[in-house]
């Protein structure tokens, strides 16, 4: 038997349908952004943390590098205040403390000899440092104005010394014949580049105008 439907029941019927795929609709959309809104957050997130992450990685490598910095300018200072130490010592003739500051004893003393004998003093020091063959050496080029006995004129002078880490002190090595290839290798290196050339040619210079000031100076120095 078939039932005939009013025309007010169907346009319920059809109208509650229409309402029910709206509602669906709609609920789908709405997860579908709850949907977006979370993997948006998500990946905000793991920007933010990889943001994060950089921006610390990066503040350690800079603080890590401050420190080192830090560090190198204190040792470079001890090293410095070390070859402070040393020259006060070499005017003295200290040999006692002296012998403390150096690998080779016997080079020592014969060096004091002939400083004790003809230098009277050593004036207008200045300390250059420079990285040795590792981390705990250094060369130091030491230039100066030497007072000969009995000469007026000063004669300008550089010296270089390898000092190496000792515990919580530091060592001069004196005596080439005992240098490994390492040391010879860094002396060399150090040697040649820009800044100790420019300062060589400035010292030479200055040595050169010296001798030609004063006979008694170019005589004890030449031997004419």
């Amino acid at each position: 038997m078939c039932v005939k439907l009013r025309k007010s029941t169907v346009v319920v019927i059809i109208t509650s349908w229409i309402l029910f795929f709206i509602a669906a609709f709609l609920a789908y959309a709405k997860l579908d952004q709850m949907k977006q809104e979370r993997l948006t957050n998500e990946k905000i997130f793991q920007q933010t943390t990889q943001k994060n992450t950089s921006q610390g990685v990066i503040r350690e490598t800079n603080d890590a590098a401050e420190t080192k910095k830090k560090d190198s300018e204190t040792e470079k200072k001890a090293v410095e205040d070390f070859m402070k130490t040393y020259y006060e010592r070499v005017q003295k003739n200290d040999l006692e403390n002296l012998k403390n500051m150096v690998e080779d004893t016997n080079e020592l003393t014969e060096d004091q000899k002939a400083i004790h004998q003809y230098v009277k003093k050593y004036k207008n020091l200045t300390y250059l440092i420079k990285q040795g063959a590792d981390d705990e050496s250094y060369i130091v080029y030491v230039t100066y104005e030497m007072k000969i006995r009995k000469i007026k004129t000063l004669a300008p002078g550089m010296t270089s010394y390898y000092v190496m880490k000792k515990g919580d002190t530091f060592c001069i090595y004196n005596n080439q014949k005992h240098d490994t290839d390492e040391i010879t290798d860094a002396k060399k290196e150090s040697q040649n580049s820009k800044e100790i050339k420019k300062l060589t040619k400035q010292i030479n210079k200055r040595y050169e105008l010296a001798l030609k000031q004063d006979k008694k100076l170019k005589q004890f120095f030449e031997g004419n």
